[in-house]
């Protein structure tokens, strides 16, 4: 490994000694202008222009990152205000009449919205698996026109299929699969099965009669909340909160990475900062500083 060590990050050169004499002190930023007045051997000027453009590029990288930090730094300023002002408009909501009543439904209806979304994810998942079998030509003899109707919108259909006929259409496609009528890439095999469990009739039967009882609370809860006009402020000012506080939490994790990799970058910045002194110095016979 050491060739590439040598490739990504070249060795540093020795340090010479000389005679005792106050340092040559040559700011960073104007080094390029003092180089091209030294009369230097063109093989000692090459590596000394090698260098100094790595740290050149590496010192504009630095600065880049800079104005991204300041950036995002200022977006998550605005973002924390735009928080503390919204939590201030949701916190009053307590004093109005209806809201405490309100925000009870809101609290439930949220709670019974994500059931039927963990729900609906499950079962989109797996139809998935059997939409991407069923599509192959070879197996077009098993799909039919229920499998489309789960494929577009599985809780919908799996609501409206009082008798689950889904649950034949799935046991014959496990009967297939277990007669390898069903072509299956064996990549494919472990997730197919695992879909074919998912649908099996225990599941999704438990799966609709919780999805049956969780619509109709929620189209209960949606009627009561619809009479008052006051849930849509409430939802507005709750959407915006967790829009800005999502947004804030994001800012707060680029500027970490982006603090990280500032340090790692001024690590090398400097590295090639030394390596310019030394060979500087080197060809000079005299100790040179450069100041960063």
């Amino acid at each position: 490994m050491g060739w590439l060590k040598g490739m990504l990050r070249p060795e540093m050169p020795v340090q010479q000694s000389f005679p005792e004499k106050d340092p040559l002190r040559l700011p960073f930023s104007s080094f390029q202008t003092w180089f091209d007045q030294e009369p230097l051997p063109p093989d000692t000027a090459s590596g000394i222009t090698a260098i100094y453009q790595q740290a050149l590029r590496t010192n504009k990288n630095i600065h880049a990152l800079q104005e991204r930090i300041a950036d995002h730094q200022q977006r998550l300023l605005r973002a924390k205000e735009v928080i503390q002002a919204k939590e201030l408009e949701y916190s009053q909501f307590q004093f109005h009449p209806e809201a405490q009543q309100l925000l009870t439904y809101k609290q439930r209806r949220d709670v019974v919205q994500e059931k039927v979304y963990q729900h609906r994810d499950t079962l989109d998942n797996a139809f998935l698996i059997l939409r991407q079998t069923l599509e192959r030509p070879e197996n077009a003899v098993f799909n039919n026109s229920l499998f489309s109707q789960y494929f577009f919108d599985a809780i919908k259909t799996l609501l409206a299929d009082t008798e689950l006929k889904i649950v034949l259409q799935v046991k014959a496609l496990q009967a297939a699969l277990d007669s390898h009528q069903l072509t299956v890439p064996l990549r494919d095999m472990e997730a197919v099965y695992t879909a074919l469990q998912t649908l099996e009739p225990a599941s999704i039967t438990a799966i609709q009669q919780e999805c049956l009882g969780l619509q109709q609370e929620l189209s209960s809860l949606s009627q009561e909340l619809n009479r008052r006009n006051l849930l849509q402020k409430i939802d507005d000012v709750d959407y915006w909160l967790k829009h800005h506080q999502q947004q804030a939490l994001k800012l707060e994790n680029d500027i970490a990475v982006l603090e990280k990799e500032i340090i790692e970058v001024e690590g090398r910045y400097k590295e090639y900062v030394q390596q310019l002194e030394i060979l500087t110095s080197n060809a000079l016979q005299r100790r040179v500083v450069i100041v960063i």
